[in-house]
């Protein structure tokens, strides 16, 4: 449900990444089907490979995600990650800390502590506070969530991998963050839109190792 023109209004003419942005003209940011889904996804992701945060979401989905009759399974619900253990997660080939994470962000949601459903209706600084109260969860898995759970409009994962390689078309230099956070400033307030035009232009190419 993501509008784009009045981003692609505003900036088509960027003098840096205009005409990328033309090239995709009409592209939208997909949504997970819940928030949980992409906060799970960006915990699964911290620090590993693209490829690396895939394997081990198909082993979570494939162990514990629900069997439809058609034979897929979908993403497991929060409720039924907060009831494995750290070892069952282990079992699946997540590291401790990723385990005690994901297990840690399932139980907060399970417990009201973490209100996933109402963190749109909030402001971005309230919902930022509230995820980042969880164990584990940084400024990249907050804004990584926003981006893909919530579609807010103006998130910025300025420490992600692949942002950096796709900026480094630019700037000529592989930009670190306090760059990255440089270089997409004046797309606020749509750097979400920003962000994933640039992710989008390195599909099909091989990414750098951590997200």
């Amino acid at each position: 449900d993501s509008d784009a023109s009045g981003f692609e209004r505003q900036f088509a003419a960027d003098p840096q990444l205009g005409e990328l942005f033309q090239k995709q003209k009409g592209l939208r940011i997909p949504l997970t089907p819940h928030p949980w889904e992409a906060l799970a996804w960006a915990i699964m992701g911290q620090q590993i490979s693209v490829k690396a945060a895939v394997a081990l979401r198909r082993e979570l989905i494939t162990a514990v995600g629900l069997l439809h009759k058609s034979g897929l399974r979908a993403h497991p619900t929060a409720e039924a990650v907060a009831s494995l253990t750290v070892e069952a997660l282990r079992g699946l080939k997540f590291s401790r800390s990723k385990a005690e994470y994901l297990i840690a962000a399932a139980q907060a949601i399970v417990s009201g502590e973490l209100p996933l459903d109402t963190l749109r209706d909030l402001s971005a600084r309230h919902s930022a506070r509230l995820l980042g109260s969880v164990r584990g969860v940084g400024p990249w898995t907050i804004q990584y969530a926003f981006l893909r759970g919530f579609g807010f409009a103006d998130c910025l994962p300025a420490g992600d991998a692949g942002l950096a390689q796709g900026l480094s078309r630019v700037s000529g230099e592989r930009p670190d963050e306090s760059k990255v956070r440089e270089l997409m400033s004046r797309f606020a307030p749509y750097r979400s839109f920003a962000t994933y035009h640039v992710w989008a232009s390195l599909n099909g190419e091989a990414k750098d190792d951590a997200v």
